[in-house]
């Protein structure tokens, strides 16, 4: 009988369980059962035991499983959402200690203390410190880590030896190994923990503070959720599609008039209800501020949003030259960039108007406008038409190169924009429309009318009406498109 076999068979059935079939089962109920974030929260602790009765049935060690059905129900999950803080700390708090409990309950702890089991401890301790060092010279070196780097990556290593005691209950429970292994496990793991705790705060002084990477743009969006042009549910399909790549949270929000909180906590549930429809882990935000503006600006920053998507009225140029809009005074006074979203349906292609290249702050917007696009195509595969002279410059940043059309001469651009339908959604940055003559305006307000439509800027750059500062020209953007 050839004792691999059962592995054999067991592995790839296990993958294809935790890494394929899992993550469909999970994203079907969360769409359509399991919108409540307790729903969820049993879902996925079920579908990690799951993933380990599956690995046990393959003869495969249960921690395994599970730790593969995490890895595929992950992105379903967003980081920062409460639903994956719930489910660290049952991790962490429960699952971890409950471990390590049921295989303290079988020690004999009088046998801890045995010279002889105090030896074979120390050696496994030196076996788990050379090994990893080495392991950490290595990468150091490949990667020019400084010694003091090393010290630390290596300081934290150590103590990761859980999987040693697990090793040696099971090889005990198979008979492989006797008593006292496993006490002789549960030492070094004391040990290492030690040195852990020691190393780690001796080394972490020495270490220079590292640079914070920027947010992805779909890491945080804020989302207004009032009715204001938009249809609630395409603008939170336009929201979600952003946010799922990047394991992002969509937040809802709204700055009630006074007099009128119940009904915008109403419009904001309804629109978390949507977010939590489309699968997605969502937390609505009713606040009470002197004005919507200067609400929406600090919520930016108790939120640590990635990005802002204001509901818009459409196209109106003259009307907000003269009298002004909310967009503007958000978009000049956000920190992170900014979309203005009239979307009235869902689309069916997508177009895009990427804009100059002639300053850097032209440059970031229109990359900031094709991250989205890419973002949003990847949600759902849609035909594309890029209006650009130069069509070029935007190899390999276009994602599916599938469906794609370019509109290079302007009678190619002007017939796009002519033939723009109900279920298109048309993307392009804010310095476009700035740059548009009153002509030129006056055509796009009444070519797009009926069009979903959605303007997007940089910090400080969102202006639908008034025309570029210098504070707009100056800022910069540390978002990761």
């Amino acid at each position: 009988e050839n004792p691999t076999l059962p592995l054999i068979l067991a592995i790839p059935l296990l993958l294809g369980f935790c890494l394929w079939a899992l993550p469909k089962a999970t994203e079907w109920f969360f769409v359509t059962v399991g919108r409540t974030r307790m729903q969820r929260f049993v879902f996925s602790l079920a579908g990690m035991a799951a993933g380990a009765v599956v690995a046990l049935i393959g003869g495969i060690e249960g921690l395994i499983g599970a730790f593969l059905a995490g890895l595929g129900m992950n992105r379903l999950i967003p980081t920062r959402g409460a639903l994956m803080q719930r489910l660290d700390f049952v991790g962490s708090a429960i699952f971890v200690p409950a471990v390590l409990v049921s295989i303290g309950l079988s020690i004999n702890p009088a046998l801890l203390f045995d010279w002889d089991t105090i030896s074979l401890a120390l050696w496994f301790t030196g076996f788990v410190v050379v090994g990893k060092s080495i392991a950490v010279l290595i990468s150091g070196f490949v990667f020019k880590y400084s010694w003091d780097e090393m010290g630390l990556m290596a300081s934290l290593s150590f103590g990761q030896a859980a999987s040693t005691l697990a090793i040696a209950q099971v090889g005990f429970e198979l008979g492989f190994f006797g008593q006292e292994v496993v006490n002789a496990a549960v030492l070094a793991i004391v040990f290492t923990a030690l040195i852990t705790s020691y190393g780690s705060r001796f080394f972490i002084r020495r270490v220079p503070r590292p640079v914070e990477p920027p947010a992805q743009v779909g890491e945080v969006v804020l989302v207004d959720a009032r009715s204001h042009g938009s249809d609630l549910e395409s603008l939170m399909r336009f929201s979600s599609a952003v946010a799922r790549p990047d394991d992002g949270l969509v937040i809802p929000y709204s700055i009630p008039a006074p007099g009128q909180k119940g009904a915008a906590k109403a419009v904001v549930n309804h629109a978390t209800e949507i977010a939590s429809g489309f699968g997605l882990d969502s937390e609505g935000v009713v606040r009470v501020d002197e004005s919507f503006s200067e609400g929406t600006l600090n919520l930016i920053e108790e939120s640590d949003a990635s990005l802002i998507v204001m509901s818009w009225r459409g196209p109106s140029f003259a009307t907000d030259y003269v009298f002004g809009n909310d967009i503007d005074g958000i978009g000049e006074g956000s920190e992170v960039p900014s979309v203005a979203a009239r979307i009235l349906r869902p689309w069916n292609r997508l177009i895009v108007i990427p804009g100059a290249h002639t300053t850097e702050w032209e440059k970031e917007d229109s990359d900031i406008t094709l991250a989205i696009m890419r973002r949003i195509r990847h949600s759902r595969p849609t035909p594309l038409v890029v209006a650009t002279d130069d069509p070029e410059s935007f190899e390999g940043v276009l994602g599916d190169e599938e469906d794609i059309e370019f509109a290079v001469t302007k009678a190619e651009r002007d017939a796009v924009i002519h033939n723009t339908g109900p279920d298109d959604l048309i993307l392009l940055p804010a310095h476009v429309v700035r740059d548009l003559s009153p002509v030129a305006s006056w055509r796009v307000s009444r070519e797009f009318q009926d069009s979903s439509l959605a303007i997007v800027a940089g910090p400080h750059r969102l202006t639908i009406s008034r025309g570029l500062t210098s504070r707009n020209a100056q800022s910069v953007v540390h978002t990761q498109v």
